[in-house]
């Protein structure tokens, strides 16, 4: 009965190989979890900025006599944008420190009383990731509508 008993167990073999299993499927997950927080990161800057962009757009629009809101781009690392009026700040925003931010000049946004873009052309934002093979994301304002879109 008791040779019994003593066969039911893992001997410390079993156990080693079991954990060294383990070790190596971890291993070749962690890239991946990193490269996906890396992506989720972009992709919810890219909407922030995006929703940011259009609070700016009403913004304007419902100020119609007053002073126009600005966003205003900080473009070297760590990398923000605020949104003032009359150079009070209402609203400051600091992207993760693995998103990078390419900006074209001016480094600000403005959207006139009827919701377009007041430079009158379209405004591309790229936001890129500092891990390679991540896909960079375009928040872009269309000149003739004022549309904020993401691609």
């Amino acid at each position: 009965m008791q040779n019994k008993l003593s066969e039911r167990g893992f001997t410390l073999v079993e156990l080693i190989a079991v954990i060294a299993i383990l070790g190596i499927v971890a291993a070749l997950a962690i890239p991946k979890i990193g490269d996906s927080m890396a992506q989720s990161e972009l992709d919810s800057a890219a909407r922030g900025l995006a929703a940011d962009l259009r609070l700016l757009q009403q913004m304007s629009v419902n100020s119609a006599g007053g002073t126009l809101p600005t966003l205003i781009f900080g473009n070297v690392p760590p990398y923000s944008y605020v949104i003032a009026v009359n150079s009070q700040t209402v609203k400051r925003v600091y992207f993760p420190a693995s998103v990078v931010l390419k900006v074209p000049a001016p480094a600000q946004v403005q959207f006139n009383y009827n919701g377009w873009p007041v430079n009158g052309s379209n405004y591309t934002v790229t936001l890129s990731s500092t891990r390679s093979g991540i896909t960079s994301r375009q928040v872009i304002i269309e000149a003739k509508t004022g549309r904020v879109r993401i691609q």
